[in-house]
């Protein structure tokens, strides 16, 4: 039953429908970046630099291609006396994309009531862009219409 499901998922990936084909590829490239988040949150939040976070995230993003077509920013929030404060933040990669926590260290942040840190605390968050391009013009005009070009993720730990 197994092989007969995955010889028809094979069959529609190579020759069916190119809106089914998009969105399985967006469902794919979604995973990818999601677990991407999550490694980078883990990561820093045990000790390893923003920077060397945002290299090994960059390093594990095979089989997209980051370095022309995504962005990985690693920020740290401190809670000072429920004030939130940008620490610190590292970013890799080709994507020309801004980090929607914030820019400024020492810069005050708001974060999502189930994000904030306990005072005295800091959190530890990853973001994820990343924008894929279609080699044909089906895949360009269904970009256009279906599926956003731009995906992006975010983690906080």
């Amino acid at each position: 039953m197994l092989a007969k499901l995955a010889r028809s998922l094979r069959e529609a990936l190579q020759n069916g429908d190119p809106a089914f084909r998009k969105a399985y590829l967006r469902l794919f490239v979604g995973q990818v970046i999601v677990n991407l988040t999550g490694e980078g949150c883990a990561l820093a939040s045990r000790g390893t630099t923003l920077s060397d976070t945002a290299t090994a995230v960059m390093a594990a993003s095979a089989p997209l291609d980051f370095p022309g077509h995504g962005r990985v920013i690693v920020s740290s929030v401190y809670n000072n006396n429920t004030v939130l404060k940008l620490t610190g933040q590292s970013a890799l990669g080709g994507l020309a994309a801004t980090s929607r926590i914030g820019t400024s260290i020492g810069s005050t942040v708001t974060l999502p009531a189930n994000a904030t840190p306990q005072v005295g605390q800091t959190v530890f968050i990853t973001e994820v862009f990343y924008t894929y391009h279609s080699i044909t013009p089906v895949g360009s005009f269904l970009n256009a219409t279906i599926v956003p070009s731009q995906l992006y993720d975010v983690g906080y730990y």
